[in-house]
Parts: C-alpha cells; sequence; structure tokens
C-alpha cells in the first residue's frame, strides 16, 4: 500500500455539491492499494501513520516531537488509487500497478476500520470510495509525506495468519461433522495404515525368498605343454 500524508490546519471531502466529510487540525491521508495489498500490509501502514511524528512539542523546544495522537488531532482518509500510476510514453498515465475495485474496496475499508479502531472513531472520517471528489486542505508548513509498505515484505506474518486460518477452518468442519461422518474418517485411516503395513510386509517377504544367483565361475585356462629342446655340447 502507498499513502501520501498532509499535515493540515483542515480539510474536506466534497461529492456533487455537498461537503460529506471534514476535519480541522491533523492528517489528510491519500491511501492506495496494489494487486498484492494484503491486510499484513495495511495493519503496517495504519500503525505507521498514527504514529508519525509531524508536530513539534508543545512547549516549541524538540522539533517533530508529536505524532497526531499527541495533539488529539483528527484524520481525513481519502482513496486515491492514482498513486500507482506509470506514465507511458505517450505521456498517458497507466494505473494496472492500482489494485482493481473489487480487491481495493475491501482493503481500504479494512484499512480505515484499522486506523479507527488504533485511535479514536469519531475523529478518523474519510471520503466516498470510488466517487469524483473535491478535496479541499490547507496544508500546514506545507509538510507532505510520502509512505509505501511494499506487498509481500511482511511474507512470513502473512504465511502464519494462512496457517492459523486454515487450521480454523478444518477445525470447523471437524465440528460440523456427524458422529457417524468421524468414525467413517477414522476407519478410511485405518485401513489405510493397515494396507500399508500389509504391502511393507509383502515387499520384505518377496526380498527374502528371492533365490540368490552365485556369480559365475570363470572357465579355467587351458594348460599348454612346453617343450625345451635339447641343448648340445
Amino acid at each position: 500500500m502507498k499513502a501520501v500524508i498532509q499535515r493540515v490546519l483542515s480539510a474536506s471531502v466534497t461529492v456533487d455539491g455537498n461537503v460529506v466529510s471534514s476535519i480541522g487540525k491533523g492528517l489528510l491521508v491519500l491511501a492506495a492499494v496494489s494487486p498484492h495489498d494484503s491486510e499484513v500490509e495495511a495493519d503496517t501502514l495504519a500503525q505507521k501513520i498514527l504514529k508519525l511524528k509531524l508536530w513539534d512539542s508543545e512547549d516549541g523546544k524538540k522539533k517533530w516531537a508529536n505524532n497526531v495522537q499527541d495533539i488529539s488531532g483528527e484524520l481525513l482518509i481519502v482513496s486515491q488509487f492514482t498513486l500507482y500510476a506509470h506514465i507511458k510514453k505517450d505521456h498517458k498515465p497507466d494505473f494496472h500497478h492500482s489494485a482493481p475495485a473489487s480487491h481495493a474496496l475491501p482493503l481500504y475499508t479494512y484499512f480505515h476500520d484499522k486506523v479507527k479502531s488504533l485511535y479514536t472513531p469519531e475523529r478518523v472520517k474519510d471520503g466516498v470510495f470510488g466517487a469524483m471528489m473535491q478535496v479541499a486542505l490547507v496544508n500546514d508548513g506545507p509538510v507532505t509525506i510520502e509512505m509505501d509498505v511494499p506487498a509481500n515484505s511482511h511474507k512470513a506474518e502473512m504465511e502464519e495468519r494462512e496457517k492459523e486460518k486454515e487450521k480454523k477452518e478444518l477445525a470447523k468442519k471437524q465440528a460440523e461433522k456427524t458422529p457417524e461422518e468421524i468414525e467413517a474418517a477414522k476407519l478410511k485411516k485405518k485401513m489405510k495404515r493397515e494396507e500399508g503395513k500389509k504391502k511393507n510386509a509383502d515387499r520384505v517377504k518377496g526380498g527374502n525368498v528371492e533365490a540368490k544367483q552365485e556369480p559365475a565361475a570363470e572357465p579355467e585356462g587351458k594348460k599348454v605343454d612346453v617343450v625345451v629342446p635339447e641343448q648340445s655340447n
């Protein structure tokens, strides 16, 4: 996932002439989803944004000391698939690196909900996914930060999640089975084990009765009589 984060004094989203969301001091977050992103990347991005220190300390002595939570700020999160644009030779943007709506919408929704769950829900707003929006803001600084969490950057964690998911699904299927189905499955496993043992026994037995062939004896060489001629004095 990608995000462009702007420190703002205010921001709002308007759709069809109506203001659907607005915030005061805080962060405007433009977020995009790639085809291979998952909840792992969404979790990581949400945590990083909330921890991002873009404000000075209250006494002004420390620069970049506080995050949006420290100042009790607000967040306006807006879907922005064009962050994954690739400019072609004809100077037109290509968006094949951006996820299709069928994948992007549920993950964007998950990301937005994740930020709300990690912070104060009423301080987290969003736009309208897929709509033509007019986004207005007053950038404070200006301060604009790019943040990128590449897909598969947490492959091990993703694999662990998949394993846990498979375990839960298997446990659910087991719980849904009737006692008769469970007994039938046990009997099937037992018969398979017995069949394997029988095959092993047959192989061992066949090896014991197999006659061992003695190596053929090499033919004896023919004896050659050597005649030594008599020497004359």
